[in-house]
């Protein structure tokens, strides 16, 4: 008698930069040195407010809130650049726990995506260069849909292209409004402390340091517990 495949009961949605790779040093440096390359001048509070955003919803923050007009495909065209340029000269590296973490979930017949604001490109040459191409047999991009987050299309589409209801999945994250997406599409958020301390990742429904902190009875554990309270809870 032929054995049924047992479904999966829920997946894992991860961002990348931050939280599959360690990138952001990179990703954060490049975004700069973009900015100043016409003539805008940002501080730390407004980098990190764009961190998870799309380069085109940067470029309306800096209009809106700084009143500085700039060239959304200048820009966009010179940051990637950067970014290739520093992530190729460094030493770009899986986060402390991912390869473990995909590992677990692979034994485990939990199905999960990479959901990220990032372009494809990125994408390709982030998983490319820490040898996790392969690993991700759903990967959505900030390019793929007209809104980024903290809006929830990025997440929604994820769940339906695994073929799950929004609710059950859980989004690991490690920036403000990647939780607020998670959140605005109805779905449990695990952040990662690393882009932003814990302080600032309240909004989360579990804070850990690390993906090393992270098991699948864990994830289900969120997923599933009916008297789990929002509210960043600690590992």
């Amino acid at each position: 008698m032929k054995r049924r495949t047992r479904l999966p009961d829920f997946g894992v949605i991860f961002d990348s930069d931050g939280v599959i790779v360690d990138s952001e040093p990179f990703s954060l440096a490049a975004f700069r040195e973009a900015m100043q390359d016409q003539g805008v001048f940002l501080n730390d509070e407004d980098i990190m407010a764009n961190c998870g955003l799309t380069d085109s919803d940067i470029v309306k923050y800096v209009l809106q809130k700084l009143g500085k007009k700039v060239d959304g495909d200048q820009f966009h065209k010179r940051k990637q650049k950067l970014y290739e340029e520093k992530v190729l000269a460094g030493d770009l590296k899986p986060c402390p726990g991912a390869v473990l973490l995909l590992n677990s979930l692979s034994a485990s017949n939990i199905p999960y995506a990479l959901a990220s604001s990032g372009s494809k490109d990125k994408i390709r040459l982030n998983l490319n260069r820490v040898g996790l191409w392969d690993r991700f047999p759903v990967i959505i991009s900030g390019e793929d849909l007209p809104r980024s987050k903290p809006h929830p299309d990025i997440f929604l589409e994820s769940a339906k292209r695994l073929s799950l209801p929004p609710e059950k999945c859980v989004v690991i994250e490690d920036s403000l409004n990647g939780i607020k997406a998670a959140h605005n599409a109805r779905m449990k958020c695990v952040a990662v402390a690393g882009t932003f301390p814990p302080a600032e990742l309240t909004q989360a429904d579990f804070i850990v340091e690390s993906l090393i902190q992270i098991t699948v009875k864990t994830l289900r554990f969120l997923v599933f517990e009916k008297n789990f309270s929002q509210g960043g809870h600690s590992c």
